[in-house]
């Protein structure tokens, strides 16, 4: 590695530290003010960055001066970015065994809290912070109302540009291209990029045609996106958030796809202060959450996640599928949803709501449970019983 590379590391690292942002804002800030460093720099200093901060609690257990890279440390940032899944665990338990480190929670580097809550919900917390220390794949979904046949849709996945293929076992393409945004088939808005599970989720709302849907918190609209495709282009989908910024951005990603069937909305954050002059057919509540199911695609979630921010996004929830619910119309359903692991945010909330809404009968749950391969979600549905 060469000097300039270890330096910028070593600044990464310690800012990553002492200001507690998220590491992603940091690593984009750094390189605007070293305009100077190259494609191959840049990899290189992203690479070490973020392997550091996936496995902080064992590396800083290890080396207790860490951040000044020294040979030591280098030479286990290197091995830690084995790409081969089984040689990279064998290596970190090398090294925890090494350094007389048995809590399960440091050598997978999950924070303690959370290692625990996963062992109480009764799954098995080893395998989910060991996922956590491994990339999720970028998956795709094609906007079918631009591919006119299959014959089509294959020709888009032969794409050799494109770099996609599919995950059996979920039966949907993920791609290994690291200039997506760049293409042609993205710029013609072909395709979308989006989790797995996140299209589950709007698979499992069981929209149809003519429907009138409200996606209550929709951030960068990718969910609406694709309830719009399967709504074929029908009905009206109103998409709300309290992030402009966010509503911008899934403005721009309707535009460039041809959707004209959803309509952005920025709304109070207070959701007692929300109004409608309509009903729904499909309310979705993809809620405000932990995002425990989403540790492998933010590296650095897992530390800046409290318990106490936990409970304050239960409560949140809450009232937002009390708020919400009332603008659902009889024989209507409503479809909760979170991109967490824990079940105080997921069956707990079911339960809840269950207890509490007694206009709403639950059908039906469905976990993603998160992998090496996608992000981790939970969703249920209701259905408002008729007047």
């Amino acid at each position: 590695m060469y000097p300039h590379q270890k330096k910028a590391i070593r600044s990464l690292i310690q800012q990553f530290n002492e200001k507690k942002s998220p590491a992603a804002v940091l690593l984009k800030q750094h390189f605007k003010a070293h305009k100077n460093l190259g494609g191959k720099d840049r990899r290189v200093i992203a690479q070490h960055y973020y392997t550091y901060i996936k496995n902080k609690l064992l590396l800083d257990a290890c080396f207790p001066n860490a951040q000044d890279l020294e040979e030591p440390m280098l030479e286990a940032l290197e091995y830690l970015d084995e790409p081969h899944r089984e040689k990279r665990i064998a290596y970190i338990q090398q090294l925890a065994s090494e350094h007389g480190i048995a809590e399960p929670s440091i050598k997978w580097s999950i924070p303690a809290w959370i290692y625990k809550q996963w062992e109480d919900d009764g799954k098995d917390a080893e395998t989910l912070a060991i996922h956590a220390l491994f990339e999720a794949k970028t998956y795709v979904r094609f906007n079918q109302h631009l591919l006119e046949s299959e014959a089509a849709q294959n020709e888009l996945i032969a794409t050799e540009e494109l770099q996609l293929q599919l995950d059996t076992i979920t039966d949907t393409y993920f791609t290994e291209a690291k200039n997506l945004y760049h293409t042609n088939a993205y710029k013609q808005g072909l395709l979308e990029v989006q989790d797995y599970g996140s299209q589950e989720i709007a698979r499992f709302c069981d929209v149809k045609p003519n429907d009138t849907v409200i996606d209550a918190c929709s951030g960068a609209g990718g969910k609406a996106l694709f309830l719009a495709d399967l709504m074929k282009h029908t009905g009206k989908i109103w998409a709300l958030d309290v992030r402009m910024k966010a509503l911008e951005n899934a403005a721009d990603r309707a535009d460039r796809a041809g959707y004209e069937n959803i309509e952005f909305f920025e709304i109070p954050e207070n959701p007692n202060e929300v109004e409608f002059p309509f009903m729904a057919d499909v309310l979705l509540i993809d809620a405000p959450c932990s995002g425990s199911g989403t540790f492998a695609r933010q590296a650095d979630r897992k530390y800046q996640l409290t318990q106490e921010e936990v409970e304050k996004l239960v409560a949140l929830q809450r009232n937002i599928v009390s708020q919400y619910s009332k603008w659902v119309k009889p024989g209507g359903k409503m479809i909760y949803a979170t991109c967490s692991s824990f079940s105080i945010e997921n069956e707990r909330q079911r339960g809840y709501i269950e207890k509490n809404l007694d206009d709403f009968l639950f059908n039906l749950e469905q976990t993603i449970p998160p992998t090496q391969n996608h992000d981790g979600f939970y969703m249920a549905k209701f259905t408002k019983r008729e007047a």
